[in-house]
């Protein structure tokens, strides 16, 4: 503003010097006594620029302080506040356990000691998971059974694993920054990712620890699901792929089986197997402790668990403060041995508070159909799929009442699902008799999942089928039917048509 002011300024006196060699005076020079008339209005402006400058920056602080704990930024080294409990926890038992005998469950006594950084560098093994999977636990059942400090998102060749959601987050570190790469994939069911990745949000911005409202999970839902299972189907494909990760550098981690005490256990003794294979693990692995010390990281995850029906058990037994996270963990240790703690700790099945709508399951599910086509090769997968799939299929019949059918030809396979009525105006459905009339209505009802009908009208179908005027009383155009004002005609030819009718009539 001031470069343009001086510049008109001398434009003004120049022409103020043509004008008197002309005999004209008296020019009002507009710059020049600018600043004067309007001094007050330019320091105001300032003044309310530079309180602008500094409010502006410190509501961002403010607004995103509560993120600080949770959600760490990716070159800080900062933590998850659940990982940092957790070794906080450990520290302070293992304190309590020094004049007192280790630390008992219902699968012996163990105690975790505190992870160490080897002597050596090391190529560390990749943990990838999706948002939601649990990363942390297996983070923490790593760092537990080897004693060996993991880490996330960036490079570091002074721990054993680190944690990555690659290629989710691009910023996270890839298969291409190490060499040779080695990775364990966990793998989960992904209507449960979405769940768990909304109630890491709603507990990251919750300052009060309120329940979210069964709305603010439609909202959050609707809005970000296709996208995320989009991004599920394309993040496990990448994982699977063998051109990014060869298959004997690669070993998948199932979240239902490494929950189960019938399962978790060896699941965690198979991933110890494979990193002993691929790498070098400097501490001594103490084999028979693997259960015990599996139970404590597993039953910690489910008291951090944010999901509000995953606490009913703490907060019953918590209740004012009068039980403490040992007296919590040492109870949920006294329930009898190979129970399945999903089926204990958590109730969703008993109050689902995270529904999903049919089509939106019948997206699932046909995600998860392409992907059983695909990876039929791999046993495992493909038993992890159909069950995903079947998880999809039991939440739909919650919807229509009968199980969803699963077609395959050698065209591929899709979802078949029970037509139901929807209130709408219908199209008339015409053919001659025996051109394939049933055939058609099968099809569209099977695209539609909206039923059809015949003869009559009615206003909840999609169509009606109709063979006038070869039959007199069909449903037929005229005042009565003005709103069907669209036909679906089938034709076929005339020979075939005729010789279809007469075996129907006399078959």
């Amino acid at each position: 503003m001031l470069c343009c002011c001086d510049a008109m300024y001398r434009t003004q006196q120049r022409l103020q010097t043509i004008l008197s060699r002309k005999g004209v005076v008296g020019l009002a020079d507009p710059c020049a006594n600018y600043f004067q008339r309007n001094k007050k209005h330019f320091y105001g402006g300032i003044i309310v620029m530079c309180i602008f400058a500094v409010i502006i920056p410190s509501t961002i602080i403010t607004t995103s302080k509560k993120f600080v704990e949770i959600l760490p930024s990716g070159g800080s080294g900062e933590e998850f506040r659940d990982y940092k409990e957790f070794h906080d926890m450990i520290e302070s038992e293992n304190e309590q356990d020094k004049n007192n005998e280790d630390s008992y469950n219902s699968f012996g006594k163990c105690t975790i000691s505190k992870p160490m950084h080897p002597h050596a560098p090391m190529n560390p093994i990749l943990v990838a998971s999706f948002p939601g999977s649990s990363s942390d636990l297996m983070r923490l059942l790593i760092e537990a059974t080897t004693g060996i400090w993991t880490s996330a998102r960036l490079f570091r060749d002074d721990v054993i694993a680190i944690k990555t959601h690659f290629p989710y987050y691009e910023h996270h570190i890839g298969v291409d920054e190490v060499d040779p790469p080695r990775g364990i994939v966990v793998v989960r069911n992904p209507l449960e990712t979405l769940e768990t990745f909304y109630d890491f949000i709603e507990q990251a911005t919750n300052e009060n620890n309120n329940k979210a409202s069964h709305t603010a999970w439609i909202s959050w839902r609707d809005a970000h699901f296709d996208d995320q299972m989009q991004h599920w189907e394309s993040f496990m494909r990448f994982w699977f792929d063998d051109e990014n990760l060869d298959a004997d550098k690669r070993h998948i981690v199932f979240h239902y089986d490494l929950v189960d005490e019938k399962t978790g256990p060896a699941e965690v003794t198979e991933m110890l197997k494979f990193i002993q294979k691929v790498s070098t693990v400097p501490r001594e692995i103490v084999w028979d402790e693997i259960p015990c010390l599996w139970q404590r990281v597993v039953h910690f995850q489910l008291l951090q668990a944010p999901n509000p029906t995953r606490r009913f058990l703490r907060e019953e037994l918590e209740g004012e403060g009068r039980y403490s996270e040992r007296q919590y963990l040492h109870h949920v240790d006294s329930l009898p041995k190979h129970r399945n703690l999903r089926q204990e700790i958590e109730i969703e099945e008993v109050v689902d508070s995270h529904p999903h709508s049919y089509v939106q399951l019948d997206r699932v599910a046909a995600i998860l159909t392409q992907m059983i086509e695909d990876y039929a090769h791999d046993q495992r997968i493909l038993q992890a799929l159909i069950k995903y799939r079947m998880n999809c299929l039991e939440k739909m019949h919650k919807y229509i009442g009968e199980d969803p059918v699963l077609v395959s030809n050698d065209r591929g396979s899709c979802m078949v699902t029970t037509p139901q009525y929807e209130p709408m105006k219908p199209m008339f459905q015409a053919s001659y008799p025996g051109s394939g009339s049933e055939m058609m209505r099968d099809v569209l009802e099977s695209i539609t999942g909206i039923k059809t009908a015949e003869t009559t009208r009615r206003t909840d179908v999609i169509v009606v089928k109709t063979y006038y005027p070869y039959r007199h009383f069909d449903l037929q155009p005229g005042i009565m039917n003005r709103d069907m004002k669209k036909v679906i005609l089938l034709l076929r030819y005339p020979l075939h048509a005729i010789a279809s009718n007469f075996n129907h009539i006399y078959w």
